[in-house]
């Protein structure tokens, strides 16, 4: 079984047939209700967050994702969008959708995520909600020098292979007729192929700090 980053693809990316994933879940282009219509390349994924409350299951599992929308902010060139998603072992019920668990259900869950969503150009509206509980501490960036940097020029065919391997057809990313229409000079990266492009880079670091050898692996 691979996963993606984050569960907001699971069904995209299970590949063993004894997996099963059942979803609940809130359309992407459609945010929050009583937001105006916006067309796909004013949406850019905006940040990722992930806590696993235990390990992944490899095969012979069924799970559930459930998500809701947490909270929305007034960034005044934009709005963000945080939802949060639930990875289960069966479903939560409504509660699952509205609050707080008890133990019980709580220990139904593998993991919890937030994916923020900006909104070019959509402003004007009220913030609503509360940050999600599983942002944590916020580390401070060391003011020094980095450890380790690395560059690379993906290639023009990048973004065309992961849209079709993602599911994610933002053509936002593709059409340079799209791009313009947005105010961009060219179509953009994805944001979670860019992530991982920087994770794969910062893992073969870590491990040739600890002895392990480099490699893009």
């Amino acid at each position: 079984c691979i996963f993606s980053f984050y569960g907001t693809m699971l069904e995209r990316v299970v590949y063993d047939p004894t997996m099963t994933i059942a979803e609940v879940r809130v359309p992407y282009q459609t945010p929050v209700p009583g937001f105006p219509p916006v067309e796909a390349y004013h949406y850019l994924d905006a940040e990722r967050y992930i806590h696993l409350k235990q390990p992944l299951p490899t095969h012979g599992a069924s799970m559930v994702l459930t998500s809701r929308h947490v909270r929305i902010e007034d960034k005044r060139k934009g709005t963000l969008v945080e939802t949060e998603h639930v990875l289960s072992r069966e479903s939560l019920g409504v509660e699952g959708l509205l609050g707080p668990l008890d133990d019980a259900r709580e220990a139904r869950v593998v993991a919890r995520m937030l994916t923020g969503c900006f909104i070019r150009g959509l402003s004007g509206f009220e913030s609503a909600g509360s940050p999600s509980g599983i942002l944590g501490t916020k580390h401070p960036v060391p003011e020094r020098k980095c450890d380790v940097e690395i560059e690379q020029t993906t290639d023009q065919a990048t973004a065309f292979l992961y849209r079709l391997g993602s599911g994610d057809v933002n053509p936002l990313h593709v059409d340079q007729e799209i791009a313009s229409l947005g105010g961009l000079e060219r179509p953009i990266m994805h944001g979670l192929c860019t992530m991982g492009f920087a994770a794969r880079h910062a893992l073969s670091a870590i491990r040739a700090c600890n002895g392990g050898g480099g490699g893009g692996g």
